[in-house]
């Protein structure tokens, strides 16, 4: 792995450390049956600011959120650094950050959602929404790609993404392009055989969920999650539109420089493995994000998630 790539896979771990953090938290010390935690003290908090703002300094991050909850209530909602650097603005609990791969969870959910109401089945070859696809696709189940055991090819590596790879980010290309171009790539195992983490696999989730239901991923995920659960701040993310309190995104280059996230085509910020926007809760939108805390349990069977995960 290149330099730059480890870095940022270091960036992302850590913000993904301190999300796990929080919820192994949450998940500790609370049950269904019991009443929110108390409130933070003051040592509690301190110890919370000594962790984060460590590990910002040590692994070069400018800026993130904390949030911590306990049964629809609020523990913390907090920013650390710089939301946009440039322009000096700090990170608040209302600040949008792109989601990236954590906006994976909602695709998934997506999904069991059209399981649950019959118009999909996890059991489901690929090749019925891919009807084109080469033979070796008709073992590829739907559970295959949720659980990332499909055995398809990382569309997204460096030379596959780059300016001589079928996958440059600085063009755009159609659903049907896109599939087309995963259709071509090589088997690496057979379905079911392994686990690794592919971006490919979600993509296709979203195409199908768009086959499915005529509308955009993000659009389905607007109309049947994010608007009936009040989550009024997350949305796909879009070059054009404006919207308040989005931070900025940067990385870190290989001369171990902070830099300006280069820019992708919208093609690649409108795909359904990590394209989102959304923030924390803050204090008076407290159902707004817990309300999702709840909701995979509201939408999907413990059958059906038994079935999706690697045996």
């Amino acid at each position: 792995m290149p330099d730059s790539d480890l870095i940022k896979w270091r960036l992302m771990n850590t913000c993904l450390k301190m999300l796990s953090f929080a919820v192994l938290f949450l998940c500790a010390t609370s049950s269904p049956a019991q009443a929110p935690l108390a409130p933070l003290d003051a040592k509690q908090l301190a110890s919370i600011d000594d962790f984060v703002n460590h590990e910002m300094a040590r692994q070069r991050i400018p800026g993130l959120e904390l949030g911590i909850y306990s049964r629809g209530s609020i523990l913390l909602a907090k920013g650390y650094g710089m939301a946009n650097v440039e322009l000096n603005v700090p990170v608040k609990p209302e600040t949008l950050m792109q989601s990236g791969s954590v906006g994976k969870q909602f695709v998934s959910a997506a999904v069991m959602m059209l399981v649950e109401e019959g118009k999909i089945s996890l059991d489901d070859s690929i090749t019925k929404y891919f009807p084109d696809a080469p033979a070796t696709w008709k073992p590829i189940l739907i559970k295959n790609l949720l659980s990332h055991t499909s055995g398809l090819s990382e569309y997204e590596s460096l030379e596959r993404t780059g300016p001589n790879g079928p996958f440059y980010l600085r063009l755009d290309f159609t659903e049907d392009e896109l599939a087309k171009k995963i259709e071509a790539l090589p088997i690496e195992w057979a379905p079911g055989e392994k686990w690794d983490y592919r971006n490919t696999n979600y993509m296709l989730l979203g195409v199908i969920i768009h086959k499915i239901t005529g509308m955009p991923y993000a659009e389905f995920l607007s109309e049947r999650i994010f608007k009936p659960l009040g989550m009024t701040s997350t949305r796909l993310i879009s070059d054009r539109d404006i919207v308040p309190n989005r931070a900025a995104g940067y990385e870190i280059d290989g001369n171990g420089e902070l830099k300006n996230q280069r820019w992708v085509s919208p093609t690649f910020n409108s795909t359904a493995d990590g394209t989102l926007l959304f923030q924390r809760a803050r204090p008076g939108q407290v159902g707004r994000r817990t309300v999702w805390h709840a909701a995979p349990e509201a939408i999907q069977s413990r059958s059906h998630l038994d079935r999706v995960s690697p045996q």
